[in-house]
């Protein structure tokens, strides 16, 4: 795990000088996605930087940025490729010049190879540059389900990428900028779908995308290598043939020079996680987090797993204080508003579990590829329309909305925008189009805080149900094993059954859960942000009046509107970092005044 950043200077308004000195600013700015070693290289208008965090061959071999022999192709990159030693040994038979046991060298050869192509026959996670000097290009690529992101503009001055926001912000004369065309999708999803951001002029690669920019042309091009299609595997022993796929994921995900450990909350996914990889790890780390009330916290699930598998087991209390002291620093670590209350803990987790590993293992991604979610029980045996789908994984609702902005909003537009997300598979089942549907738009959102909440960190976590084998095996099951009038996740929870108790296979799940609906009404705790909200009207967007109404109405319990309010604080601290320039320090300092 590492941050990338790079630039090209179209204009060539920098002296060499500057540009190597804002490059490595840019580098500074993300480097605690590193710590290792930093990395940057200059020439010809074009600069790219790279914060090591070092996993594979801990010796300067793998640092970076990493050249090819005659130094005219430069590969910075981000993540790991698990299946780099089957790639070496093709790569070896072509008489390819390898000499470390890093998979970044790895990258570079199998890109000189076959360009773009080596992309299918990669099986990781990944965010790279590659600038080829002789075809004057810069490429851009990133894994099948974005879980490395990557950032880029490309305006009449630069182009310019970076794993953060936050680097892209120092490039001379370029600043940051609401993009409001794109607030009603965020109040709906809090989201955004697609290649835009927040940020006005911010792009995004999509999952499975390349980029490629022609220097001297100043042209972009843009495709997809991958799409996740069903696959026909006949008549198979589905229950044997997804723990052999998920025991190969994770024996490869364990891979690494440093320790590694898993998040354990005590559901299926991650116990199921920490029961394959007890296997091959004997001195497994896990780390669960909690509240101190035990009924928002599953330490008593995990305690079962992680004596069952004799794992190192940690466990962490959090205050409700110390929920609302990180949320300004994460929304910045965020660089986008933040999503999901369970980013909190996720991050302090990671800060405990780095004291003692350097690699963390989760279960992300079960509950789109097997069928997880509830409200997928909500949208059984309905006949679900196009838009039943696509609502299903929103958040905010149509009056609320409207009520509390200033702008028009238009639902019926974010919905057909969305929608042609889910037109090439108009013709698949439900469940099918569910599953596609929430590995597009909802899964990103919880990759990027899994990237982002770890690096905050400096640690790499990593998620073995998206080796993307098991993925398309998982999208192409049967309804049946997934879903029935009383069951979700069929399949996946047969299998558990061999690993762990039953009752704790079939019961409630609470994960990262927080009281935030309580916490909001604390005037102590969560609800000082309510006060930051309304206490100074600044975005011409809102109306203000009606937020004051719905954060009374909640605060004397004569309505519950947890989640149009967390929605509105979140954004309202993005704003403040990135567009107002605030320090989050400065908020903690303000809210607590």
């Amino acid at each position: 795990m590492c941050g990338i950043v790079g630039f090209v200077d179209k204009t060539n308004k920098l002296k060499e000088t500057d540009k190597q000195a804002l490059v490595e600013r840019m580098v500074e700015r993300i480097s605690h996605r590193g710590g290792d070693d930093k990395g940057t290289y200059s020439t010809n208008g074009v600069a790219i930087g790279h914060a090591r965090l070092s996993i594979l061959d801990l010796s300067k071999n793998g640092a970076q940025p990493f050249f090819n022999r005659d130094k005219t192709i430069v590969l910075s990159y981000n993540g790991e490729i698990y299946n780099y030693q089957a790639v070496n040994r093709t790569l070896k038979e072509k008489n390819y010049p390898l000499q470390s046991n890093c998979d970044t060298e790895t990258l570079l050869y199998a890109f000189i190879d076959e360009g773009d192509g080596c992309l299918t026959k990669l099986n990781g996670m990944f965010a790279f540059s590659i600038y080829d000097a002789k075809a004057s290009a810069i490429t851009l690529a990133v894994d099948r389900f974005s879980i490395k992101p990557l950032y880029y503009i490309d305006t009449p001055e630069w182009f310019a990428w970076s794993s953060e926001v936050k680097s892209l912000l120092l490039l001379t004369g370029f600043r940051a900028e609401l993009n409001e065309s794109k607030l009603s999708e965020y109040f709906l999803f809090r989201q955004v779908s697609g290649e835009e951001t927040l940020f006005k002029h911010i792009h995004r690669l999509l999952p499975a995308q390349v980029l490629t920019y022609k220097i001297t042309s100043d042209t972009v091009e843009k495709h997809i290598y991958w799409r996740l299609e069903k696959k026909n595997f006949g008549i198979i022993d589905f229950e044997k043939v997804l723990l052999e796929k998920l025991d190969r994921s994770v024996s490869e995900h364990l891979l690494a020079d440093v320790p590694v450990g898993v998040q354990l909350s005590g559901g299926v996914d991650s116990s199921l996680v920490t029961a394959l990889a007890s296997r091959y790890k004997k001195d497994l780390n896990t780390f669960s987090i909690g509240l101190k009330d035990e009924s928002w916290n599953e330490f008593r699930y995990s305690r079962v797993v992680a004596e069952k598998y004799h794992t190192i087991h940690h466990e962490l209390i959090f205050s409700e204080d110390d929920f609302v002291r990180a949320l300004p620093g994460l929304t910045y670590f965020q660089d986008e508003p933040i999503s999901h209350s369970h980013s909190v803990p996720m991050y302090l987790l990671a800060k405990e579990a780095r004291e003692y590993v350097k690699v963390l293992l989760s279960g992300e991604g079960a509950d789109e590829v097997f069928f997880g979610y509830q409200r997928y029980q909500r949208l059984f045996g309905r006949g679900a329309r196009p838009d039943d789908i696509i609502l299903s994984n929103a958040f905010g609702k149509s009056d609320l909305i409207k009520k509390i902005s200033a702008s028009p909003y238009d639902e019926a537009e974010v919905i057909r925008q969305r929608r042609s997300i889910l037109d090439p598979f108009s013709g698949l089942a439900w469940v099918d189009q569910v599953s596609y549907y929430d590995v597009q738009t909802y899964l990103p959102s919880l990759l990027l805080r899994q990237d982002k909440m770890g690096m905050a960190a400096t640690l790499e976590n990593r998620v073995p149900f998206l080796d993307y084998t098991l993925v398309e095996f998982g999208f192409s099951l049967p309804e049946r094993l997934k879903i029935n009038t009383e069951e979700n996740k069929i399949l996946l929870k047969r299998v558990t059954e061999k690993y762990i108790p039953r009752e704790l296979i079939y019961r409630r799940k609470c994960g990262f859960g927080q009281p935030i609906a309580a916490w909001l009404r604390n005037p102590k705790g969560l609800g000082v942000l309510l006060d930051m909200l309304i206490k100074y009207p600044r975005r011409s967007f809102l109306n203000y009046a009606a937020i004051h109404e719905l954060i009374t109405e909640h605060r004397n319990k004569s309505a519950d509107y947890t989640e149009m309010l967390w929605t509105l604080i979140n954004l309202e601290l993005w704003l403040r970092i990135f567009i107002d320039g605030i320090k989050p320090e400065e908020i903690i300092e303000e809210i607590y005044d």
